[in-house]
Formats: C-alpha cells, structure tokens, sequence
C-alpha cells in the first residue's frame, strides 16, 4: 500500500518582536501574547555601564561613589544621632531576603529579559513537522534595581560618626555594583545570543488538524525560554557564590580571590 506523504510549506508572517522576561530563579515571569504584542519594548542597545554622580543624594556621602546609570537606584529611610543608630535602622528596615528571612542593608535585585524577531518555514506531514527558523535581532538585558539606605534628613553626626558612616555607605554601594557587575556579565549574555542564534532547525510532533503556526511559536519559545532560563540561573549561582565568599559584604577583601576565578 502507497503511503502519502503531505508536505506543506509555509512561509512566516512579518516578524513579530518576541520578549521574554525571567526572575533570580530562572522562572519566566513576562512574556508577550500569543499575536507577538509585547508587554514593553527591548532597549535600543545594551547598556554600556555610564555613570553618574550622586546629585540630589549627595548628603548621605561627602565623596559619594560614582553611581550607574544604566540601573534604578531605590531608596528607604533610616534616622539616627550616632553611626551605631543608623547602622541599626538599617537592621530594622532594610531589605529581607525572601530566600532565608534574613535583613540586609542593601539588596539588588533583578529581572533578566531577551528578545527576538522570528522568520519560519516548515514542511511536514501527518505527524510531525519540520522547521527551518530565522532568529534575529536578537537582545539579551537586565533590568536592575539597587536598593540602599538614605538618612530621613540631612546627617548631622559628629565627625567621626559620619566617617564611619561614609565608610559604611561605601562598601554597601561597592558590594551592590559589584552584583551589578555580575549580572551585567558580557561573557554569559553573549553565550545566551549565540544559543539563541544557534537555534535554525527543530522537529516537532503535529496531529492533523491543529494550527501549525501555533505549534511552531510554542515550540520555539519554549527553547528560547529554555535559554533564558540558564542565563538567569547561571547569573544568580555566580551571585550566590560572591555572598558566600564574601559573606554578604563583610569580607570585602575577598572581592579579588572571587573575581580573580571567574
């Protein structure tokens, strides 16, 4: 008996920008519809690491680190007559982290996001179809979100007080870019765009009567949200490790041993 095999091939609509966003554990969070209308747009180009000055926080330090500008920076109120007291508000009201119930004086935080416009055809027959893919304009970014403490009014501690808290709002902004650093990590963005890149053929399984369209855009974001996935967890392992080692900021000579083993 012959068997017939029905090929078809199609080519794909205009390319719709897909995005797709990931928390710290790698949990897809935001993606856009089905139709391709995204919930936000990708930024024109990866952020580059400009900075700027502290300007209307310039109270909290005499010589204030250099902030970045490619990241938000939120803040949240401590008041105190002497260090020991500001250090302590900090205690009462920083950020907690949501894994181990402990506060912090400061937190990043993140979301990694990617993007992509997709081009397909496939050809297939009863149960499966074949798929040639297209990705391109392909984007890989964090939205970044740095929270740290700001006294409710302008400090008047005695000198050597607002020494010490200089010192210690220091290392706090020092320890949060350096995570910042982290999850801007070029090496492992690049890794995630090439895999993205990479993806030019699949087969999937296809019954007679369903929308191959549909199936080919759920199969592929699947994959590309596969990616994403590693990213964000790769990401949020090498953070980890920098807390651990330094724990949290309070060996911040440890910084070089860690950065000196990528």
């Amino acid at each position: 008996m012959a068997l017939l095999l029905v090929v078809l091939w199609l080519a794909a609509p205009a390319a719709a920008t897909v995005y797709q966003y990931f928390d710290e554990d790698g949990t897809m969070v935001v993606y856009s519809t089905p139709e391709g209308e995204a919930r936000r747009p990708a930024p024109d180009a990866r952020p580059q690491g400009d900075r700027k000055p502290i300007s209307r926080r310039a109270q909290v330090l005499q010589e204030a680190p250099e902030l970045f500008r490619d990241i938000a920076y939120e803040y949240y109120q401590v008041a105190g007559n002497t260090y020991g007291q500001m250090v302590e508000a900090t205690r009462r009201a920083g950020p907690v982290d949501t894994g181990t119930g402990e506060v912090y004086p400061a937190q990043t935080s993140w979301k990694m996001g990617l993007s992509y416009e997709m081009d397909y055809t496939y050809e297939g027959g009863k149960d499966e179809l074949h798929v040639s893919l297209h990705l391109s304009n392909i984007k890989v970014w964090a939205d970044i979100v740095v929270l740290l403490p700001e006294p409710m009014a302008p400090l008047a501690l005695a000198p050597a007080d607002a020494s010490h808290w200089e010192k210690f709002m220091s290392g706090l902004i020092e320890h949060e870019h350096d995570h910042v650093r982290l999850v801007q990590d070029s090496f492992k963005w690049d890794a995630a765009a090439e895999r993205l890149g990479a993806l030019t053929e699949i087969t999937i399984p296809h019954s007679t009567g369903s929308d191959p369209g549909l199936a080919v855009t759920r199969a592929v974001r699947a994959r590309t949200s596969a990616i994403g996935q590693d990213l964000a967890e790769a990401i949020s392992q090498r953070n980890e490790e920098y807390d651990r080692l330094t724990e949290h900021g309070l060996k911040p000579e440890m910084r070089k041993a860690f950065f000196d083993n990528p």
